[in-house]
């Protein structure tokens, strides 16, 4: 037996109608004027793989803890990175397992993802890391560009950055 036409259209209408509401909901959440200009700031920066200017806005919004609360060590500056950028809406996964260790920090973005090591005045290191664990090896699958961001961590920020495209998406 066949559906009624009515009964088709109807479910069409209302499959539009939820499409539509779910379309509204996005616009309203990420086109808002009332996101944060930071948050924008350093998205953009990072989807045009401007590190510079990502790692400048992070290190002022650390620069802004007192020292008389702040640690020197590696793992609350890393914490204190992923708190920032979780709350600004960022794709943040910290300590994401791989079948060779534990990334620091992966941020996805729709065409990018980004594999974040974190040491103590060490970005070469923190860069081989990724390197040697083969972290970007977890990725490949997903089609997308893959690049690794080791970070140093100087005495209350971050000191030095490296940067390696691991993948890039091979055009069809």
């Amino acid at each position: 037996m066949e559906p009624h036409p009515d009964h088709t259209l109807g479910h069409l209408q209302d499959i539009s109608n939820e499409l539509v509401d779910f379309f509204d909901y996005l616009i309203e959440i990420y086109d808002s004027e009332e996101l944060s200009l930071l948050y924008k700031e350093l998205r953009l920066a990072l989807a045009s793989k401007d590190f510079d200017g990502f790692f400048a806005r992070l290190n002022s919004i650390l620069a802004s803890v007192s020292y008389a609360i702040s640690k020197q060590k590696e793992g609350h500056l890393h914490s204190n990175i992923h708190v920032i950028l979780k709350m600004l809406g960022f794709d943040i996964q910290s300590e994401e397992t791989t079948n060779l260790g534990r990334i620091d920090a992966v941020i996805r973005f729709t065409n990018i993802v980004y594999i974040f090591e974190f040491k103590n005045g060490k970005a070469k290191e923190a860069l081989a890391q990724i390197e040697e664990k083969k972290y970007y090896e977890k990725f490949i699958l997903d089609n997308k560009e893959i690049i690794g961001v080791g970070v140093g961590f100087g005495e209350k920020g971050i000191k030095k950055f490296e940067v390696k495209p691991f993948v890039t998406i091979q055009p069809l």
